[in-house]
């Protein structure tokens, strides 16, 4: 993830690199030849940060050159050089800049400190940037990159089965040369899905991803509806609407509802709503649509040119649809949702 902590472990062990008899011990007096110690500064260290690889050699030699050699395909190679100090240390510093793992030794005088290498491990980490929703038959692309940089390797990108919970590939795309990819996926069927993507033994968090489509309300089974619900093509104000819901709303049925179940999966509702060309010239009804408990403002509909409905209906359970009659005598009316229809998840 991004910002999480990488680390860096360092096995560090300080030699002599002057040989030594084979048997007995050096007679008292005689000379020793020159040593290298080294250590690791830190046991971890967040990945970018650079290590810092200090010691001392004896004897004294105050300004004398040495060098920092990585092993590479069985060979050592310099990589940097410095300068011993007045106190005949040295600090050099080292920030490896792609995963994997890296053997150092210092070496001084011709004489390194093998027994004194280290190597530092650094861990792959790859994120993946969250998408919100899309609409079915629209492509999402799945973006992130690695930690430490990986250009040219192959991410893929894995689904998570709803059910079972295990995870298959879907597709996969090389990281490109600043380690950055870019995998579309395109569902096809609305739901939610969850993706992850993976480079070697190595996985992102996971993200969700909605995919939406529509759903006319004529189609859905209605949580509980009005004796007279009835779905179909409607006619309001002269122009005909399919897939619309519609009913008897007068003094015979003063106040009616009907609900829709929504599962908080849902984010938009659109309809043409009206008294249908059925009804008396003086039906006046008002139309009131709520999601649980929040109701929207309140839409008086008479006879003639309707009404345009497009509500958002995020974080709801359930949709609810109610008329109330307001036509002074006994003239029948119907309320309509033309074409109604609700955007969902499902």
């Amino acid at each position: 993830m991004i910002g999480a902590r990488r680390r860096i472990v360092l096995l560090l062990v300080t030699a002599l690199a002057a040989a030594t008899p084979a048997l007995g011990s050096a007679p008292a007096g005689a000379a020793t030849g020159p040593t290298v110690s080294c250590r690791a500064a830190y046991p971890w260290i967040t990945f970018g940060r650079a290590e810092h690889i200090d010691g001392t050699v004896t004897p004294p030699a105050p300004g004398q050159p040495l060098r920092l050699q990585e092993l590479v395909s069985n060979t050592w190679r310099d990589v940097k050089y410095a300068r011993l100090d007045a106190n005949s240390a040295f600090d050099i510093a080292v920030r490896p800049d792609v995963a994997g793992d890296y053997t150092y030794r210092v070496v001084w005088n011709n004489v390194p400190c093998s027994g004194a290498t280290f190597t530092v491990r650094t861990l792959l980490y790859i994120t993946i940037a969250n998408f919100e929703s899309i609409n079915l038959g629209q492509a999402a692309h799945v973006k992130g990159f690695t930690t430490p940089p990986r250009p040219g390797q192959v991410v893929t990108l894995q689904q998570q089965d709803a059910t079972a919970g295990t995870w298959h590939d879907v597709r996969s795309a090389k990281t490109d040369r600043e380690s950055h990819y870019d995998i579309a996926v395109k569902p096809n069927a609305a739901g939610v899905y969850t993706y992850r993507t993976t480079l070697g033994s190595t996985a992102s968090g996971d993200v969700t991803l909605p995919v939406f489509t529509w759903h006319y309300l004529a189609d859905l089974v209605p949580v509980f509806e009005p004796s007279t619900y009835t779905t179909g093509t409607a006619t309001i104000n002269g122009t005909t609407y399919a897939h619309s819901v519609w009913w008897e709303s007068d003094t015979a049925f003063p106040t009616t509802s009907a609900q829709y179940r929504m599962r908080l999966e849902c984010r938009e509702l659109q309809a043409t709503v009206g008294p249908t060309d059925e009804s008396a010239d003086n039906t006046k009804i008002d139309l009131d649509l709520g999601k649980d408990t929040y109701t929207f403002p309140e839409r008086e509909l008479t006879v003639g040119p309707p009404v345009s409905l497009d509500l958002g209906t995020t974080y709801a359970y359930r949709l609810t649809v109610t008329a109330t009659a307001r036509t002074p005598d006994a003239s029948v009316g119907y309320v309509a949702l033309g074409s109604a229809r609700i955007d969902c998840s499902w």
